[in-house]
């Protein structure tokens, strides 16, 4: 039985999936560290779990269809995974991206001794009924062949598959943008009925369909903005004017931050009015809920954390430390003893088990009882609590607009001091601690709580947090999601600001 290893099972890869399993293949994916529905779209497609990207490369062929601006981190775990493995796969590429980074994705494939087949997708997801076009190009683009694709191999070099690719989505996702902007600028000035009058004089048969359309394109915006950079790298490397879909990029930015932005393809209301759907890009929400560690403060790293409780002498445990997930608020362990599975599980729901969770880690990184205990009081206190570049600033102006804001968090301990630490603590109406109410995210009846005591409804509310599994759980309450990043390594300065500022229309 042929075995084929998939990188990204979002809704495109998992019915891909699906259609080679349909054709006898054994199809495998790691899904480790996924959301929920990617999981789900996973179980339902017949897809085999496996535990890493080793188990992933050791398969005869290798389809990477990732977002478009993870292509080519995807190509480099392929060869890290391959060169861990002893393996060799073919290697197909099946993402948006230019030639140019195919053409970079090839070499650093070949390199590693792999062959490697360019090929792209037209059109959605495939099913028995509804066959989805698949272009290729590359020695053996033959063997990839299902059931439910209609494969077209196209004679030129590796690239073209991409350029193809590139050139289809500029028309169809760029036409997408374009009657999303000008509806939403044509209601804003009064004129809405009379554009979509005029416009039927030439698209009749297609203007009915405009306004679920460009909600569909609403929900993947996300992932079309490295796609229209791809594609403005595309035509300016034939001297043509990139700035064009640098701007349609810009375009679905800002869409990706509105409540239907925040919104899963599937979950779209296909009976929505068109006054609703502009309703929604437009995106203006009464309340926001931010995660508290990661979203609005971060803790500081292992090493300082030693340094500052303990002294340096016992800076050489940091790794165990980090290991061992021993400091209150960072990541889950990488090790996590089996005589701590209870009580970490439990931590965030009372304040004991969360004292035990984290000094018992500690000590499994190596600290006695006594440091163990120091080391805990310092992660809790305020001193070891720091905000993010606009976290002040951002509260502080939400609350002076009247936004109401609650803070949700898992959480075994009272953050309270910090905020008073940086004087916010009078900007956050409320907050809905797990261990003091007894649910956790991703329970979407924690969500409904925050609304709840902020008076407001799910559907004015918005969810701004750093995990898609727990934060991104306000969506089973109603409540759109948008996600920042948790290292403040990386975060932007104006990165919290840039997730509420379409939504609140908050001046930068």
């Amino acid at each position: 039985m042929r075995r084929i290893g998939l990188v990204g099972a979002g809704a495109m890869g998992s019915a891909l999936g699906a259609n080679w399993i349909a054709g006898g293949a054994d199809v495998v994916t790691c899904i480790a560290s996924r959301s929920t529905r990617t999981k789900a779209l996973v179980q339902a497609a017949g897809l085999h779990i496996v535990d890493t990207m080793a188990d992933v490369v050791t398969s005869d062929i290798v389809m990477s269809v990732v977002p478009p601006g993870q292509a080519r981190a995807a190509a480099d775990a392929i060869v890290a995974a391959t060169g861990r493995a002893g393996a060799s796969p073919l290697v197909v590429d099946l993402n948006a991206v230019s030639p140019q980074t195919v053409h970079a994705i090839a070499a650093t494939l070949a390199d590693a001794g792999l062959d490697f087949v360019d090929g792209s997708i037209s059109g959605g997801p495939p099913s028995p009924d509804r066959p989805t076009r698949v272009y290729v190009c590359g020695a053996r683009a033959d063997e990839i062949a299902g059931p439910w694709l209609d494969m077209v191999r196209l004679p030129g070099p590796v690239g073209s598959a991409s350029a193809l690719k590139m050139c289809t989505a500029s028309v169809y996702k760029g036409s997408r943008a374009l009657i999303l902007q000008a509806m939403l600028a044509a209601r804003r000035h009064g004129v809405l009925a009379e554009f979509l009058a005029d416009a039927a004089l030439m698209w009749s048969s297609d203007v009915r369909d405009w306004p679920q359309d460009i909600a569909l394109a609403a929900t993947k915006a996300d992932r079309y903005v490295d796609e229209m950079l791809e594609i403005a790298r595309t035509q300016g490397e034939v001297g043509l004017a990139p700035q064009l879909f640098e701007g349609v990029a810009a375009a679905y930015a800002r869409v990706a931050r509105t409540p239907l932005g925040a919104r899963a393809p599937e979950d779209l209301d296909r009976d929505a009015s068109t006054e609703k759907i502009l309703d929604e890009l437009v995106g203006r929400r009464r309340a926001v809920l931010f995660d508290f560690s990661g979203t609005l403060f971060h803790i500081e790293s292992a090493l300082v954390s030693l340094l500052r409780a303990l002294g340096p002498e016992y800076l050489h445990l940091a790794p165990a430390m980090e290991r061992f997930g021993g400091i209150n608020g960072s990541t889950t362990p990488q090790e996590l003893p089996n005589d701590m599975a209870d009580v970490w599980a439990q931590r965030d729901l009372s304040a004991q088990a969360h004292h035990d969770a984290y000094s018992g880690l500690s000590r499994h990184a190596g600290l006695n009882r006594e440091d163990a205990e120091t080391l805990y009081r310092h992660g809790t206190s305020p001193e070891a609590w720091h905000p993010f570049p606009d976290t002040i600033k951002l509260l502080r102006r939400l609350h002076a607009a009247g936004v109401p804001v609650a803070v949700i968090s898992n959480i075994g301990w009272d953050p309270r001091p910090v905020l008073a630490r940086y004087g916010v603590g009078q900007d956050i109406d409320e907050l809905v601690l797990s261990y003091e109410v007894g649910v956790e995210k991703p329970d979407p009846e924690i969500f409904r709580f925050a609304c709840a005591a902020l008076k407001v409804a799910p559907s004015e509310a918005l969810m701004v947090g750093d995990n898609p599994s727990a934060d991104g759980g306000s969506t089973g309450a109603g409540i759109p999601f948008v996600q920042v990043s948790a290292d403040p390594a990386v975060r932007r300065p104006q990165e919290l600001t840039d997730a509420v500022a379409t939504i609140f229309g908050t001046p930068r």
